[in-house]
């Protein structure tokens, strides 16, 4: 993990994109603040800095609200430990492991014996740099820390941060971690190789989404790609959710539900319009977080809804028209010369 002065130089102001320096801080709960060119602050809390946007709140599940108040001095920091034990589970990842990796590990609640880290589908590398938008805390971090990336991961729960520099300080990992919005990413341009997100953009706001993909943009190297895991209208599961929840509104107005599902052609248009060359796979059926690794942490009833969603998986292999009724997808964009 870089000292945070070694990490300012990697960073910029999310609201010019100038230089940014580190000096002490007039709020009495923060011992630094971060500067950039042009005057405009940001704290450093807990060693983690905030780089948020006041003017621009968005309060999805009052996550952004919270670690503004947090940053702040007006709301205090959860009382979790400043270190974990070799072995320990970090408990933020205890109380929170269905918020952030889904209902399927709804039953480890309260119960795990070891986090549960994924396997990334990416290649090895060696030192290539990666942004993880939306790491809350951190097991695609880690998942790709141990394949050779250069990890930075970013989010807006200053909590889910905190949790991430514990675990990567258990794990070995020298992953880093900033709170930051993806609308207004605070770095310079071009400076990551890959841009890894999953199950975050789909639950926001399709305008708040556009917004992100030009900043994913912006920041990917001329040959950078992005590798982005959305929700697909077209899903069994996701179209029985999508017309449910229509149906209880009596089809008046839209659906404000948690995840927004996307068509194949929305896809298209918003990666490839905004990114670059894109194209589409299938992550998943029957879910959007199932991860086969991680079997272990569910119940004999979801394993066997696992199995059922690898084999067909595999199946939309050999029957391309398949792969329209995924309800996971991820979206795969080169960036492209504008």
């Amino acid at each position: 993990m870089l000292e945070l002065d070694q990490l300012l130089q990697r960073l910029a102001c999310p609201r010019d994109k100038s230089p940014l320096t580190l000096t002490g801080s007039a709020l009495p709960h923060t011992t630094n603040e971060i500067v950039c060119q042009r005057g405009h602050r940001y704290p450093v809390v807990d060693g983690v800095p905030v780089l948020l946007l006041q003017e621009v709140e968005l309060d999805y599940r009052g996550t952004y609200h919270r670690t503004l108040k947090q940053a702040r001095g007006e709301e205090p920091l959860r009382d979790y430990p400043a270190k974990l034990a070799p072995g320990a589970v970090d408990p933020y990842v205890q109380v929170y492991l269905g918020s952030t990796c889904g209902r399927l590990y709804t039953p480890a609640h309260g119960k795990l014996e070891q986090h549960p880290f994924p396997e990334i589908e990416l290649p090895d590398a060696d030192g290539a740099t990666l942004l993880d938008l939306g790491s809350n805390w951190g097991r695609w971090s880690v998942a790709a820390a141990r394949k050779g990336y250069d990890v930075i991961g970013m989010d807006p729960d200053l909590e889910g941060i905190r949790a991430a520099r514990r675990i990567a300080v258990q794990q070995g990992v020298s992953s880093n971690y900033i709170v930051a919005d993806a609308r207004h990413l605070p770095f310079p341009e071009g400076a990551f190789d890959i841009v890894y997100s999953f199950s975050v953009l789909q639950h926001l706001p399709k305008e708040h989404v556009r917004q992100s993909l030009a900043e994913v943009h912006r920041v990917l190297k001329p040959s950078g790609r992005s590798l982005i895991q959305m929700a697909s209208l077209t899903g069994v599961r996701s179209l029985y959710n999508y017309l449910r929840i229509r149906w209880k509104r009596g089809f008046k107005g839209p659906a404000q539900i948690d995840v927004r599902h996307w068509t194949w052609r929305e896809l298209h248009d918003a990666f490839g319009g905004l990114i670059g060359p894109t194209r589409i796979r299938v992550d998943s059926f029957l879910s959007l977080n199932i991860q086969p690794a991680d079997l272990e942490f569910m119940l004999p009833w979801h394993q066997r809804v696992v199995r059922v969603a690898q084999a067909l998986e595999a199946l939309s292999r050999r029957v391309p028209g398949l792969k329209y009724l995924a309800d996971s997808v991820f979206v795969e964009s080169s960036r492209d010369e504008r």
